[in-house]
């Protein structure tokens, strides 16, 4: 099983807050790929790529065959890290 990297600052009130989901930019950086890279060999949008590695939005689960091959990881490894950085589950 993946391990992902605890990415959290602190809300105004002190309170955690998670920053993203590092395990893709792990991956994707591990591969030497850019964004704009992985972008391109999933058949996706640039943004799309930073508006995950920010953590504004959690990628669609019919993304998750397509990264996963380029990424050389599970989907189903990648699901339950979404979950748990997206707090999906």
């Amino acid at each position: 099983m993946l391990q992902t990297t605890e990415n959290t600052t602190t809300t105004g009130r002190g309170r955690p807050r998670k920053t993203g989901w590092p395990l893709l930019v792990e991956l994707r950086e591990a591969k030497g790929l850019s964004q704009q890279a992985l972008a391109k060999a999933c058949g996706l949008w640039l943004s799309q790529i930073g508006r995950w590695e920010r953590g504004e939005v959690a990628p669609d689960w019919k993304y998750l065959p397509v990264l996963a091959d380029v990424l050389g990881v599970s989907k189903e490894d990648l699901a339950k890290d979404i979950a748990n950085i997206f707090c999906l589950s």
